[in-house]
């Protein structure tokens, strides 16, 4: 009879460790699971603030990059001793200045510098004067070098924001796996805690 006893209070014990045990695993799968969730939330937020980023690049700049400061460059001309042709040079510059404002509260050190190179380039514009052909030349290049540094200002920042947003995309699809990971390992202590705690 103290065997049967002692036989049954050891089984009770087990079964008692058995439960707990099942429960513990149960909470630290569920916490660890609500953790996962919301650095999957966090991680989405900032990963859709990026694709943003990168659309208003586009949005805002692939025109006047592609079409419309290539045309208003064309138009400027040597004529006597005047340079003709840089109002439409002028109003774009003007223009992209005024278009950019969405960076000046998103990226004040980019907004500052782009207006500044594009002010500068303005400046240059609005003041040419009579100009002989040697000094064109100049004046040309002088242009041609304004507009290099204003496409390499943009094309950098765009290059740091989708290096950035490619940054954020591999630490996502790491963590995805991760978690995927980190349930493959939960269930097979599971199935680990069945199989020892039942034989």
């Amino acid at each position: 009879m103290i065997n049967l006893f002692l036989m049954t209070a050891t089984e009770t014990l087990r079964q008692s460790d058995s439960i707990f045990n099942e429960t513990t695993i149960s909470i630290l799968a569920l916490i660890v699971s609500v953790v996962i969730l919301i650095k999957d939330l966090l991680t989405d937020k900032r990963v859709s603030r990026i694709a943003a980023e990168s659309n208003f690049f586009k949005d805002i700049f692939h025109q006047y990059l592609i079409k419309t400061i290539p045309e208003g460059r064309q138009r400027i001309r040597h004529v006597g001793k005047k340079v003709d042709g840089t109002a439409a040079l002028i109003s774009t510059l003007n223009d992209m200045r005024q278009d950019s404002l969405f960076f000046k509260y998103n990226n004040k050190n980019f907004y500052n510098d782009l207006k500044d190179k594009l002010q500068n380039l303005e400046d240059k514009l609005v003041e040419v004067n009579e100009i002989d052909e040697d000094s064109y030349a100049k004046f040309k290049d002088e242009i041609n070098n304004d507009l290099e540094k204003i496409y390499s200002t943009i094309f950098q920042m765009q290059a740091v924001s989708s290096q950035h947003g490619l940054i954020v995309k591999m630490k996502s699809f790491i963590k995805n796996r991760w978690k995927e990971m980190t349930i493959i390992i939960l269930l097979v202590l599971v199935i680990l805690e069945f199989i020892f705690f039942t034989l």
